[in-house]
This record gives C-alpha cells, structure tokens and sequence, in this order.
C-alpha cells in the first residue's frame, strides 16, 4: 500500500510541476512584451499518468481572475457547477486533485511574473551541472532525515 501511496504522491506532484510550467511559459514577464513560451520556451515534465486531469483544469479554467489581483484557484462550487453542467462524475479525489492544480497554476502565474523566476521544470538535458549538483545535495539532505526518522512521510 506504501508503493501505491507513494507513486499516486509522485503522480500528482508532476501533474503539479506541469501545471506550474504551462503557468511560468504563458506568462508575460515585468516589462516584457510576450510570454515566455514565445521568447526562452521550455520543455514540459512527461507525463505517465493522471493527465486527463490537466484536460479537465484547462476545459473548467485553471483560475479565476480577480479584479485588480493575481489570478485565484478555482473553487469547489466552480467544479460542481462544471460537472452538473456537462454531465460529468469525478470522484473525490480527482475534484480535489484539480482544485489543487489550479492553486498550483494560480500561484506559479503569480510568481512568474516576475523576470528573475526560474522555470519549475528544466528536462535533464537543459540542466546544468551545478543545478544537478544542487538538486542532488538537497535531496541526500530531504532523504537524510526521512531515513533518521524526522521525515513528514514517518507515523
């Protein structure tokens, strides 16, 4: 059951990674005329499985404007007044999943209006070698102290 955890966790992490990259390469930096997907592009996380969901944000909408504000994440009556109006039945965690998308979305167009935001996702063929050094330090460090029990993941 832990595996099963584990890989749906894994699933709706890279769901989230894509959905903040769609957000940072649709997004018009500070004094700059295009979005990034016109100017610099960006290679998108592959995808294995779940992105049905992605479908489903972007035909609902992934955020809501606010007047005069950062876009907001879609709420729980806009996905059931989605659903009632096509018909369609998501499970719980599935309308749950995309509500977190969308937070995810809204929060990435935010942060990425500014120029200095780094992409959320680069394919390891655009990694530099220090960045792979820094991923690679951070991820000893995150599974240093899962392994001496002071992880989130622990009971």
């Amino acid at each position: 059951m832990l595996i099963a955890q584990t890989s749906f966790a894994e699933t709706i992490e890279t769901l989230a990674i894509y959905v903040k990259q769609i957000a940072w390469l649709n997004t018009i930096p500070e004094k700059e005329k295009r979005p990034r997907r016109d100017t610099v592009g960006g290679d998108l996380p592959p995808i294995t499985a779940g992105g049905y969901l992605i479908d489903l944000l972007f035909e609902i909408g992934p955020a809501q404007p606010l007047a005069m504000s950062s876009p907001v994440a879609i709420s729980e009556l806009e996905i059931a007044a989605w659903k009632a109006n096509r018909g369609i039945s998501l499970s719980a965690w599935e309308a749950g999943t995309i509500r977190r998308l969308s937070h995810e979305y809204a929060s990435a167009l935010s942060k990425a209006s500014q120029v200095s935001c780094p992409p959320f996702y680069l394919s390891p063929e655009r990694m530099t070698a220090d960045r792979r050094d820094k991923i690679s330090k951070a991820m000893s460090s995150w599974a240093d102290k899962l392994n001496s029990g002071k992880g989130a993941l622990q009971k």
